[in-house]
């Protein structure tokens, strides 16, 4: 209770509290804040884990990219609808012109064509292309258009004015080639945007995992290569081995403080053994 007392009236945030030598105290002992950092640098998994923060960035990337396929999957989504929608506009000329035919040759059949193209002028696709995000208002202009001529044409159909119906079929034709042509202006727009999209995002991708990459080179890669020179050092009997980047607040500047410690005190243990065996020789 007393060690985690310590640490939290220092503010320290830590997983192991305390590395315990039994022989340097021996009860009863008072410990203060000078033996506590004198003897014995606490191992501390502090706010700059390295671990954490590389977990950090992984997760942001995974869910960057996460968002990155969500958004592709809605452009093909909607570019599908799209090509649905162009194809049953581009369907309405030659339904008005069949229907001319049909008025000429079966007038039965007039009121039952007149319901098909109704349809068709009203499909879904049609209705919520407008809707979508980044609409252009000429395509609702346009499709206005197409529907107030259409109720003006199927008046002319249902009583068999052929002239008049002959008379606008042109210009209506004219409209609904309008109207396709803004409806694969718009298509054309969200391709664009979204191969933008794409591309800025992929870079970005690309910056944020070379940076993780730059990370991890210096708080990982680096500090281990130090480490693994001066393990063969101190193998080797050099207990005065390189320095090691003991001034980071992470778990290998924490480690590199340990064996700094260790190697020194390592040292004054082989120091000492060569005394006593020059001692005993002489």
């Amino acid at each position: 209770v007393k060690k985690i007392q310590v640490f939290e009236n220092i503010g320290v945030k830590a997983d192991v509290f305390y590395l315990w030598k039994i022989s340097q105290f021996q009860p009863p002992f008072v410990l203060n804040y000078g033996h506590f950092f004198q003897f014995w640098r606490i191992i501390v998994y502090a706010k700059r884990s390295v671990s954490t923060r590389i977990a950090k960035y992984l997760f942001v990337v995974i869910i960057f990219m996460g968002i990155i396929s969500s958004l592709s999957l809605i452009v093909m989504a909607s570019n599908k609808s799209d090509a649905e929608a162009i194809n049953i506009s581009g369907s309405l000329r030659m339904q008005s012109y069949r229907l001319l035919t049909e008025m000429e040759r079966s007038p039965n059949t007039v009121e039952q064509n007149l319901v098909r193209y109704q349809d068709s002028l009203n499909a879904n696709v049609l209705l919520t292309v407008q809707n979508q995000l980044f609409a252009p208002s000429g395509i609702k202009a346009s499709y206005q258009k197409i529907l107030q001529r259409w109720m003006m044409m199927s008046d002319f159909a249902r009583v068999h004015q052929i002239e008049k119906y002959h008379a606008e079929l042109k210009s209506y034709v004219q409209d609904v080639d309008d109207f396709v042509l803004e409806l694969q202006r718009f298509t054309e727009l969200k391709w664009i945007i979204a191969v933008s999209v794409l591309c800025v995002s992929m870079l970005l991708i690309l910056a944020m995992v070379s940076y993780v990459i730059w990370y991890m080179k210096r708080e990982v890669v680096k500090p281990l290569e130090l480490m693994t020179k001066a393990s063969m050092q101190v193998q080797m009997g050099q207990f005065n081995h390189i320095q090691l980047d003991t001034e980071s607040n992470n778990e290998l500047g924490i480690l590199a403080k340990v064996f700094t410690q260790m190697s020194t005190e390592l040292g004054r243990l082989y120091s000492r053994l060569e005394d006593a065996v020059n001692e005993k020789t002489q």
